[in-house]
């Protein structure tokens, strides 16, 4: 399991915001046996998803949630440590969600002032278009559309949560987008944002592991923790189309950088690296034949 350290998680003036943190287990068994040992923390743990393997953790609002982040990756590595065989724990998704998250059902974020009709509710899910990756994510895609006659025919969308990057690269002319999520709360909410903008003939979400997608894209999005970027930086070579182009979101600081070395050793081509605080997002082009 890969260590996550993101100091400064949550700055002063979001002081209000709570930090969710989705972790996977490789069975039931093992997921109510660490979420038995997490209550001690004294935060909300609630298991879901089909086979109850998601642990979802709300902590409560305030300036500790850094530390609050950091504990809860040691004790996942040493909960790790402890079990037998292969099994595995990881932290596969951070969502912050302030009261205005909470509050703002039904309303288009203010980056989407170009479209106003759109129809827009994040729930308590990540996508909200407030959170500093998603913003960056969004200018990047801005930045690598500029100019194209056309924009990307073929997109996946990687950890779609609410389904607001697929709403506007469908707005924006893509023809058939994909969006993948393993939070069951974040699909169906999804799925309600595409009905509610009638772009049911464009976009469709999924559970759909990533590694099991055959298709492959001409732009993937991938708005994730620094973990699940390094996991699967192979998977996302393999899904883009020569010439395709990478969104890569979700880093802090230094973090830019590992995630740079091993695009670059893969045979990317670094185009723009964003930054918005401590936060960081980076696109790149795939020039190499599969």
């Amino acid at each position: 399991m890969t260590s996550i350290v993101l100091p400064e998680y949550c700055p002063d003036s979001n002081g209000d915001a709570s930090l969710h943190i989705m972790v996977r287990f490789e069975n039931r068994v093992t997921a109510e046996k660490f979420q038995q040992q997490f209550f001690g923390l004294g935060n909300d743990a609630v298991l879901h998803g089909k086979d109850r393997k998601l642990l979802t953790v709300q902590t409560r609002p305030g300036p500790r949630i850094d530390w609050y982040l950091q504990k809860l990756t040691v004790m996942l590595e040493k909960f790790t440590d402890e079990l037998a065989g292969n099994e595995s724990a990881e932290i596969v998704d951070t969502r912050l969600v302030t009261e205005k998250d909470r509050n703002d059902c039904k309303k288009a974020p203010d980056v989407f002032s170009c479209y106003p009709d759109l129809q827009f509710d994040s729930g308590k899910v990540f996508g909200s278009g407030t959170h500093p990756s998603t913003g960056l994510v969004i200018q990047a895609i801005e930045d690598v559309s500029e100019g194209r006659e056309l924009f990307f025919r073929r997109v996946l969308d990687i950890g779609c949560g609410s389904g607001i990057l697929s709403l506007l690269c469908a707005l924006k002319g893509a023809d058939a987008v994909l969006g993948i999520d393993i939070s069951t709360e974040a699909l169906e909410i999804a799925r309600q944002n595409i009905i509610d903008n009638r772009l049911e003939a464009l976009v469709r979400v999924s559970d759909t592991r990533l590694e099991d997608i055959q298709d492959t894209f001409d732009l993937v999005l991938a708005n994730l923790t620094v973990s699940v970027l390094l996991r699967y930086m192979d998977e996302f070579r393999g899904k883009l189309n020569s010439g395709g182009v990478l969104i890569a979101s979700g880093m802090q600081g230094r973090q830019g950088e590992v995630v740079k070395e091993m695009c670059l050793q893969r045979g990317f081509e670094e185009l723009r690296s964003y930054q918005s605080g401590k936060w960081r997002a980076q696109s790149f082009r795939f020039n190499c034949q599969h």
